[in-house]
């Protein structure tokens, strides 16, 4: 819990900040980990798949998206391969949210 972190790294003689960001309205992910912080495991769930849905369709238009440069453009290996470590990259996060 952040209280644990809070205690352990008081202990450890290493100085813990809170951002004050994280609770101004004015920025959108304080306003969803509120919202968050009210639904049911259920709908974090429901939620949690969807994002994991959109995360595979886009993977493969990703993919698409490769196979078509590949196909119709010179592009030198090293883009390639960027662009390959980002789609990796992108399905990490995917697979990490749905454990």
């Amino acid at each position: 819990s952040k209280k644990f972190l809070e205690d352990f790294l008081k202990s450890q003689n290493i100085e813990w900040k809170t951002d004050p960001m994280n609770f101004q309205d004015a920025f959108r992910r304080v306003v969803a980990r509120k919202r968050i912080n009210q639904y049911s495991f259920e709908k974090i769930k429901k939620i949690s798949e969807k994002i994991c849905a959109y995360g595979k369709s886009r993977y493969q238009i990703e993919l698409n998206a490769v196979d078509f440069l590949k196909s119709s453009c010179q592009i030198s290996n090293s883009v390639f391969l960027t662009i390959i470590v980002n789609i990796l990259i992108s399905s990490l996060l995917s697979l990490m949210m749905e454990a």
